[in-house]
């Protein structure tokens, strides 16, 4: 049984396999689940929505995505709440990226929007 709040246990381990327990964006060892919606905006716990990070809410990548949500939107580690997850590209360990509830990371056709960084520079 699911505390509430807690990530099922299931979702848990696949978002590891998914990851191979490193941090979706830079590559370190992941600790960290980090939700793209935000659950107070109706994020749920499905692997689209979901990202292995490394540190916390203020250390790391989690800490940084926290700390810069303009640029987490940019680079799809942050959606805005009327956004679903599975359909917003993703920076993801440098490639655009799709991420599925099957566990599956998609990448994106060259042609596929790409993900601009605040400063308007193209990131790919």
């Amino acid at each position: 049984m699911t505390k509430k709040g807690q990530i099922p246990k299931a979702v848990r381990t696949a978002l590891h396999t998914r990851s191979d327990h490193c941090c979706e964006i830079c590559g370190k060892w992941g600790n960290n689940a980090h939700h793209r919606k935000n659950r107070s905006q109706g994020g749920k716990d499905v692997l689209s929505n979901l990202m292995l990070l490394c540190g916390s809410g203020t250390t790391g990548c989690h800490g940084y995505v926290t700390e810069h949500p303009a640029e987490g939107r940019d680079k799809g580690w942050c959606v805005w709440s009327h956004q679903k997850p599975a359909e917003v590209p993703v920076l993801y360990r440098g490639q655009l990226v799709s991420l599925g509830d099957d566990g599956h990371v998609y990448v994106l056709p060259s042609n596929t929007r790409k993900v601009r960084g605040n400063n308007g520079a193209s990131l790919l």
